[in-house]
């Protein structure tokens, strides 16, 4: 028996429409699938393993389009400080807090947000000199 018709088969006029002899696109079979946002496949993972802290960012004009840059190459953001928290990027003067957490994971990098635009800009992991900052 034919396959019945979809509910809403797609126009030809549609964006969503395969040309003319082209399959459509295969499944992922599964609502739990989702597929990559755009822009995001076949981008290097230079930041692949980085975890990012940004520390009182959260009325930053710059937090979201630094979220991109990590999301975009591999990285990701914290939002508590933790085992996993490679660099905390801050935007303001050294904050005792810091101190705590430099004896708790000396490899800790305190880092101006300019060092994630460089690596994204770049499309590479930068060296952090020159986007460090330290304590008073």
């Amino acid at each position: 028996t034919p396959a019945a018709p979809s509910a809403h088969p797609a126009r030809a006029d549609s964006p969503h429409a395969s040309p003319a002899g082209v399959p459509p696109a295969p499944s992922l079979g599964g609502a739990h699938h989702k597929a990559a946002p755009p822009g995001l496949l076949g981008l290097p993972t230079c930041l692949g393993g980085i975890e990012c802290l940004l520390y009182d960012m959260a009325e930053s004009p710059v937090r979201r389009s630094l979220e991109r840059i990590l999301a975009a190459f591999g990285g990701r953001v914290a939002y508590f400080m933790g085992d996993g928290v490679t660099h905390v990027v801050s935007e303001r003067a050294w904050d005792r807090e810091f101190d705590d957490a430099r004896i708790a994971n000396p490899a800790l990098h305190f880092v101006r947000p300019s060092w994630i635009q460089a690596c994204g800009k770049a499309k590479a992991l930068v060296p952090t000199a020159g986007h460090e900052f330290q304590p008073n």
